[in-house]
């Protein structure tokens, strides 16, 4: 039983990686030639002093390492619905836009 729920937290953490690298990709495409603008004033801010590349990476890297925090609480009855919850919530709040402007 043990070993089930760890897969499933690791199989989690996985999609929820992989969220962050597509949004990451997708906001760079989007907005590096300026079909859209990045919606989080603090994210569009920081683009304006770094650059779209730089703060793309750095913020991509911060995500997938919060992330990666859920790991040690793979044990935890809580681990897997929390990160299937922030993998839903992500993809239809983040990547449906992205997926929206790319297609319009």
């Amino acid at each position: 039983m043990r070993r089930s729920r760890e897969r499933v937290v690791l199989a989690l953490v996985l999609i929820n990686v992989i969220l962050q690298i597509v949004d990451g990709a997708m906001t760079f495409a989007v907005v590096r030639p300026g079909l859209a603008e990045e919606l989080n004033p603090l994210v569009r801010a920081v683009i304006g002093h770094c650059g779209l590349g730089a703060t793309v990476c750095v913020v991509k890297l911060f995500a997938i390492g919060l992330i990666g925090l859920v790991w040690p609480l793979r044990r935890s009855s809580l681990a897997a619905p929390a990160l299937l919850f922030i993998g839903a919530f992500y993809a239809v709040v983040v990547l449906m836009p992205w997926a929206t402007a790319l297609a319009g």
